[in-house]
């Protein structure tokens, strides 16, 4: 098996004026298998459409991410991580924190919540108004859910807290006119960590900022350590499956 890796366009054929899909179909030629980001809410979608159009439908696609819109395989190393803290378990509330507007991670996740239709699960987004998700989500939910600004209250009563980032690197939304907004309030550190469930985990899909203090790394509640670890086996098992490989076969 071998592996190829582009991230610097400008040592690719892009910079000969070739199109993305016409790379995309270049490699189709040669490979089993695309693992894509793309900056673009929409690309991976569109480039599906060109290989059936050019009769190469037989190779597999894995959405790394795209855009601000989605990010599939993170949402199922998370529900793994939620599930193996007992997610399916009684009744769980769970607050989404931060950049909820742009969190493509928080956005699958909770489409991906939303599937498995459990009553028992309660979903709460608290965010500064201007990055509160987006309706698009909102709409589809059929769980019971709360948007909040107060986050010191929910944090109390949360059974999993999932943290992210200010995603600043989709400069092209600006939000309300002005980009610089106050998030400081919206973190866990010394201060506050003491007032979390006993049980209560925290998770982050990473890189983290000031939204959680290196500090609580040492809490026990802190997993979003074994979060990113539990990325690399979910993506081997959703590999394995797409070619049909029985996962206990493989030699580590």
């Amino acid at each position: 098996m071998s592996t190829s890796d582009v991230r610097d366009t400008s040592t690719s054929s892009e910079v000969k004026g070739e199109s993305d899909f016409d790379t995309i179909k270049t490699f189709a030629q040669y490979s089993d298998l695309i693992i894509m980001r793309h900056p673009s809410n929409t690309f991976i979608y569109d480039c599906v459409y060109e290989l059936v159009y050019s009769n190469l439908s037989d190779i597999k696609i894995i959405n790394a991410g795209s855009g601000s819109n989605e990010h599939p395989t993170q949402a199922l190393l998370d529900f793994y991580t939620m599930y193996k803290y007992g997610l399916l378990e009684g009744k769980k509330k769970i607050a989404f924190i931060g950049d909820l507007l742009r969190s493509r991670a928080v956005r699958s996740l909770v489409l991906l919540l939303n599937k498995i239709n459990n009553k028992n699960i309660e979903l709460y987004f608290i965010s500064p108004k201007e990055f509160r998700m987006k309706d698009d989500i909102l709409q589809q939910l059929n769980m019971n859910y709360l948007e909040t600004e107060h986050f010191d209250k929910v944090i109390k009563e949360a059974d999993i807290i999932y943290m992210v980032r200010l995603q600043d690197e989709y400069k092209d939304e600006v939000i309300n006119g002005n980009e610089i907004i106050d998030t400081n309030r919206y973190s866990i550190n010394s201060n506050n960590i003491n007032t979390l469930k006993e049980d209560a985990i925290i998770l982050h899909p990473l890189p983290r900022r000031e939204e959680i203090s290196i500090n609580v790394d040492r809490d026990k509640r802190a997993k979003y350590w074994e979060q990113c670890q539990n990325g690399m086996w979910m993506r081997v098992a959703l590999i394995c499956d797409m070619f049909g490989i029985d996962i206990n076969d493989l030699e580590y």
